[in-house]
């Protein structure tokens, strides 16, 4: 039987340990996930804020890449990650945690509808939304 603290917790004769770590792994594989694409994205930003007279000159992916790590080195590329890993910590590990309570909780009977579960995944994101809030102010 679960632990009652963890009602999400489908893993029957675990610890509470293992239970508690599902929450912490979706904020772990968002902040990962956000390491991997944050230089893409900050690549992304510096192009829509670079000014040319011609449009048809404007620079690449590729050479913004290379011209940014020729100025400031790899790490340049990185600019701003901790702002990025403290959001998905938040707003990850709150969506994901609460959206498998409200799963759980739903699911104690029988199976929930589709409709019930995307208002737990709405209500989900909604809470995140809340908690990365102060995060996103940051950047």
């Amino acid at each position: 039987m679960p632990d009652q603290r963890y009602p999400f917790c489908i893993l029957e004769g675990t610890n509470t340990h293992l239970c508690r770590l599902v929450f912490r792994l979706g904020g772990v594989g968002a902040s990962m996930a956000a390491a991997c694409t944050h230089p893409l994205d900050l690549t992304k930003v510096r192009l829509q804020t670079l000014s040319h007279s011609d449009a048809s000159k404007r620079p690449g992916m590729l050479s913004v890449i290379r011209h940014s790590v020729a100025q400031s080195g790899i790490r340049s590329l990185y600019t701003g990650l901790s702002a990025s890993l403290l959001r998905q910590m938040t707003y990850s590990l709150v969506r994901l945690g609460s959206y498998e309570s409200m799963k759980s909780t739903m699911s104690e009977n029988r199976k929930p509808s589709p409709a019930k579960l995307l208002l737990a995944a709405m209500l989900a994101g909604g809470l995140g939304g809340i908690a990365g809030t102060p995060q996103v102010c940051q950047m």
